[in-house]
């Protein structure tokens, strides 16, 4: 069985990177504007891994939670907190500049959407469950390798950008990549780590577009508080007390959703 499951795990971070580095070099040939190309590419990986899916690895994937939705809530007070803070660093940049957004909100919205729609169901959905398949028993070490799976999916912004700045983005994506995990192991229910990925994605985009060059620089002191902040709520989220109640399939299933 985890021979088995190695291979699924295996068979679907290759082909899922060899997709994304053709989409993308097919792209760059045909001249398409990077949102173009991220749209087309995360576009076409999701509907490659809902197939997969449906066919291949059988992950049931828990779209809703049937939690009260207070209960919810209080699972995702950091989540929460965050995007509350994105928001008014958006309202401040927007108050402050008193200029357009650097990328247009609609072009903005579409492309986080997007993008936290394909890598949400791919990394939280079936890639956290393959590895959770190969350590049944140890919640943590899932949670901790699928997450850095997430973090090291960040190395071929390598090709465009510096290695510093790279190496920033995989530590930052697997502390990310803890949190969602926690939030959707405790919640069973994938919107709210597409829901924050997405408010994520969507404020750096509009005030920065895609370019590294125009981004803020944040102190990496302010990066490694964040982080720890990430990882010390998941730890908390999955403290033993409450690890009892996941119930989480570790067979394929008869039905994906």
């Amino acid at each position: 069985m985890h021979i088995k499951a190695m291979l699924r795990l295996g068979g679907v971070c290759a082909l899922s990177l060899v997709v994304m580095l053709g989409l993308g070099t097919i792209g760059h040939l045909r001249q398409l504007s990077d949102p173009t190309d991220i749209i087309l590419q995360d576009g076409i990986l999701l509907v490659l891994m809902l197939g997969l899916n449906a066919e291949w690895l059988r992950v049931p994937i828990f779209l809703r939670s049937a939690l009260p939705l207070r209960r919810q809530v209080t699972i995702n007070l950091v989540p929460l907190s965050i995007m509350g803070l994105t928001g008014l660093e958006l309202l401040n940049f927007a108050r402050v500049q008193l200029q357009p957004f650097v990328m247009p909100v609609t072009l903005a919205f579409l492309l986080a959407l997007c993008v936290a729609s394909y890598e949400e169901y791919f990394f939280r959905g079936l890639v956290l469950a393959l590895v959770m398949r190969l350590m049944p028993h140890h919640l943590l070490s899932a949670v901790t390798g699928a997450s850095l799976i997430f973090g090291l999916f960040h190395l071929v912004n390598w090709v465009h950008q510096p290695l510093n700045v790279t190496l920033l983005q995989v530590g930052n994506a697997w502390a990310m990549g803890m949190l969602l995990a926690a939030v959707y192991l405790r919640t069973r229910g994938l919107l709210w780590p597409v829901v924050w990925h997405f408010a994520n994605d969507f404020t750096v985009m509009v005030m920065s577009g895609l370019a590294e060059d125009t981004r803020p620089t944040a102190s990496v002191s302010l990066g490694v508080l964040v982080a720890v902040i990430y990882v010390g709520t998941a730890l908390f989220l999955l403290r033993p007390a409450h690890r009892e109640g996941l119930e989480w399939p570790t067979q394929p299933a008869e039905h994906v959703w």
